[in-house]
């Protein structure tokens, strides 16, 4: 069954819900599989008489694949259970420690100056190794009792970036157990957690996320692999979900739809069936970018879940939405194709004789996203916001036109006064005169 579940997510094109049903099914399958090679432990251990493993730690709950900021995230949750099987007796109170599978930046750099030191003082009396004094988490124990269910939470914090290096956990134990009549202690470890990393400042969100994203569809991505373009759109999905913050077992979800990878499929992929490292390479330039506009710049991800900012699309398509269903002072949100990391405000217009035109305004994320409904409010020529509807299998509806006031008014700051905005914000906006493609 495991393996029919990674077959459907290597051919099959699953949306928000869809992927979540899967993920859920595929975890309580592997916990069940585990359960069951216990139990077989326990039996062969009746049969053999010889020394087995009638116990496991198994990873129930995870936040990660994840990038971390360092210091500014908070600690994060790890469910970390044991299994054993009927016949087998455990002693309590049971110690579980969180190992780093990796080696952060600090760490490795800590040791090559212990080395270096070392080195000059070029001593021979000692034979002792640097010592690695360098701590990678924070709440890294914590202790299975017998009123505990046979679970504990780990809430670990990572006070060190690992500068672009992947990390994952172990959790390990030497547990004490009897079965029939027999005691004896074993060392158990559990899987490996998904990969996550541990960053100290925004700029390098860009290049993790995209390691991640290698990971999770070559798991070891070297140039000569490809994967199925679903798996890969799959794994971009589940990406996308938790970057803008969404569950996708959740009421209202808003993924990405056809529409996006189509897109995505046309202009970086030539509509390849394979993905190689290298294609995502040319995709992350771009994409990345906007990635990173939906994790630090509010409330851009807010704006999409509402479809009150577009999909992505190219600037022809909008304007023909436009032309379609639009009249004098209707707009609508994308990003920009040629800028990478901004977006246009594509609106109807009136020219100098009455002629009905579109024009195009070009934003920057640094300036602008984080009071973007501001400056809406305060332009008098954009009337109706464009927020676009999905079906649930994500494929594009439609295009609704509806009063700015009452689509943006949610997402006005209250600090921000609007007598000031306007000011404020008109000298980060460029008229697309003639050259400039949006």
């Amino acid at each position: 069954d495991i393996i029919k579940l990674n077959e459907i997510h290597k051919n099959y094109l699953l949306f928000p819900k869809e992927l979540g049903s899967w993920f859920e099914l595929l975890s309580i399958l592997s916990l069940q599989l585990k359960t069951i090679n216990v139990l077989v432990d326990e039996i062969e251990f009746f049969t053999t008489s010889s020394p087995a493993n009638c116990a496991a730690l198994i990873i129930s709950g995870q936040p990660f694949p994840l990038v971390y900021r360092q210091q500014n995230s908070g600690p994060q949750e790890i469910n970390v259970q044991l299994i054993f099987g009927p016949l087998t007796s455990i002693h309590y109170p049971i110690k579980v420690k969180a190992v780093p599978v990796g080696e952060s930046m600090h760490v490795r750099r800590t040791r090559k100056k212990q080395t270096k030191t070392l080195n000059d003082v070029n001593t021979t009396t000692t034979k002792s190794k640097p010592s690695n004094s360098a701590k990678q988490l924070e709440g890294d124990l914590e202790e299975i009792t017998v009123n505990s269910s046979d679970s504990c939470l780990f809430k670990i914090n990572f006070p060190h970036s690992n500068d672009r290096c992947p990390l994952n956990l172990n959790f390990k134990s030497t547990i004490t157990m009897t079965i029939n009549n027999r005691t004896q202690q074993i060392d158990i470890e559990s899987e490996p957690t998904e990969t996550f990393y541990v960053i100290c400042h925004q700029n390098q969100f860009e290049v993790s996320e995209k390691e991640l994203l290698s990971h999770a569809v070559f798991k070891k991505p070297t140039l000569s692999h490809s994967a199925p373009w679903n798996h890969f759109a799959n794994c971009l999905q589940r990406q996308f979900l938790r970057i803008t913050k969404q569950k996708s077992n959740a009421q209202t979800v808003r993924g990405l739809g056809m529409l996006d990878f189509n897109y995505f499929q046309k202009r970086f992929f030539e509509n390849q069936s394979e993905i190689t490292l290298p294609l995502i390479e040319q995709f992350w330039v771009w994409y990345g970018s906007c990635v990173h506009v939906f994790r630090y710049s509010l409330p851009i991800a807010e704006l999409w879940s509402n479809g009150l900012f577009f999909s992505f699309a190219t600037r022809e398509f909008i304007e023909g939405l436009l032309n379609a269903y639009g009249e004098i002072g209707s707009f609508i949100i994308r990003f920009s194709e040629s800028r990478a990391g901004q977006y246009s405000i594509s609106y109807i217009s009136t020219h100098k004789d009455n002629r009905k035109i579109i024009d195009h305004f070009l934003a920057t994320k640094e300036n602008t996203s984080m009071r973007l409904p501001e400056f809406l409010r305060d332009k008098t020529k954009l009337k109706k916001i464009g927020q676009a509807i999905f079906k649930e299998d994500g494929h594009f509806s439609k295009i609704e036109f509806i009063e700015k006031e009452k689509a943006l008014k949610p997402f006005y700051t209250k600090t921000v006064r609007a007598k000031n905005t306007k000011t404020q914000f008109n000298h980060f906006y460029q008229k697309d005169a003639s050259a400039l493609e949006m």
